[in-house]
């Protein structure tokens, strides 16, 4: 028996429960394993169908179901032939002189209501309907313009300047119409110094632009060797009254 030592067997102490903070540290383990857990679904659903995942809004992305912003209707107009007209201011060797003309179509956009910022619009001239008040005058136009090839000169606005405008009943608003002039199928810059204003639902613009003919690619009409002409500088103008168009 000196040999073997018989250790006294010690009383097992029972566990003692963990502290509160040890508790609430397993509580947060398990929610972040579930959020884990979750993300990791919501990654493989997104790779099984990318598409949805990007047509997603913001708020669908967060879980909400905010509503888009509504979108505002646009305002489709139509230029009233019979109210407007085009017409230019020149110079000759016998002094100034005006060629006008009604004979036009166009139409506009406005974004909403009464709101220019954003307005774009277009006016189609029949050229060779354009008179000066004497017929050799208006044929040497004519065929200055070569209206049996181009019998269209277009005007197109694509911006109102400055932005942020709307013009109201209280008077006219002042405005810069910047876009384009095609004359004999050649396009150029062109803006437009105007005034827009409202009278119920009808718009109406004024403008001007001063322009000279070399700058659209013409040489001014003369005859007789240049003993009688027209000088390069004029003003385009027009007055154009659009009405709701027919829906």
């Amino acid at each position: 028996m000196g040999l073997w030592r018989i250790q006294p067997i010690e009383a097992r102490r029972p566990e003692t429960p963990l502290p509160r903070a040890d508790a609430a540290s397993g509580r947060t383990r398990r929610l972040l394993a579930a959020g884990l857990l979750a993300l990791a679904a919501s990654v493989l659903s997104a790779a099984r169908d990318p598409a949805a995942t990007a047509s997603a809004g913001p708020a669908d992305r967060a879980g909400g179901a905010a509503a888009l912003p509504p979108q505002l209707p646009v305002k489709r107009l139509r230029l009233d032939s019979a109210a407007s007209r085009v017409w230019f201011d020149g110079t000759s060797t016998f002094g100034a002189f005006t060629a006008t003309t009604a004979s036009l179509d166009g139409w506009a956009e406005l974004p909403s209501d009464h709101v220019l910022a954003g307005a774009h619009g277009e006016v189609n001239v029949r050229a060779a309907t354009l008179r000066t008040g004497i017929g050799l005058r208006d044929r040497h136009l004519r065929e200055e313009l070569d209206t049996d090839q181009y019998p269209l000169i277009t005007v197109v606005v694509s911006r109102v300047a400055p932005p942020a405008l709307s013009a109201t009943a209280a008077g006219a608003t002042p405005v810069l119409l910047e876009g384009t002039l095609t004359v004999k199928g050649h396009a150029h810059p062109v803006t437009f110094e105007a005034t827009a204003d409202f009278h119920d639902d009808t718009l109406v613009v004024a403008g001007r632009a001063p322009l000279r003919f070399t700058d659209l690619g013409m040489k001014p009409p003369s005859k007789l060797f240049g003993s009688v002409r027209v000088h390069d500088d004029f003003v385009l103008r027009f007055e154009g009254h659009f009405l709701p168009a027919a829906s």
